[in-house]
């Protein structure tokens, strides 16, 4: 028996959030958030269709789902934006931050630069594209 883990999944495309709420399966809670109220309610609906099992809850803001997930998958678009990435920079000390490209490229500057470990200074950050959730195991630890 493997212990649940929590994971808040910010700033995701529709697809990006249903694939990782289909990756992490049923036996984790996911806690999903966006801005767009609407866009988190359909994704919320969507969700419950595709992974029944899973304990999938709305938060009202980034902060919250992630000082109560074990495993942050974020967009590099929600990091790109000072504002809302320092709101979470505080409460993802110690926990494994995952951040999902929204381009196919990896050689993304941003992604492979020093300021994007000096966000997350004492996270296990890792950086995949969209295309590559199908295939990254989120239950490995990282």
């Amino acid at each position: 028996m493997s212990i649940r883990k929590t994971f808040a999944v910010i700033g995701l495309s529709k697809f990006g959030i249903i694939s990782v709420l289909s990756k992490i399966g049923q036996n984790n809670n996911a806690l999903i958030f966006d801005g767009a109220s609407s866009f988190t309610d359909e994704v919320f609906s969507k969700s419950r269709t595709v992974v029944p099992n899973l304990e999938v809850e709305i938060a009202t803001c980034p902060i919250d789902a992630s000082w109560e997930a074990d495993v942050i998958v974020i967009s590099d678009s929600f990091v790109r934006k000072a504002e809302s990435i320092k709101k979470i920079t505080k409460v993802s000390t110690g926990k494994t931050v995952i951040i999902v490209n929204d381009n196919e490229k990896k050689e993304d500057d941003f992604q492979n630069s020093e300021s994007l470990l000096s966000l997350f200074p004492y996270s296990n950050v890792r950086s995949i594209t969209e295309a590559e959730i199908e295939s990254f195991d989120f239950m490995l630890p990282l």
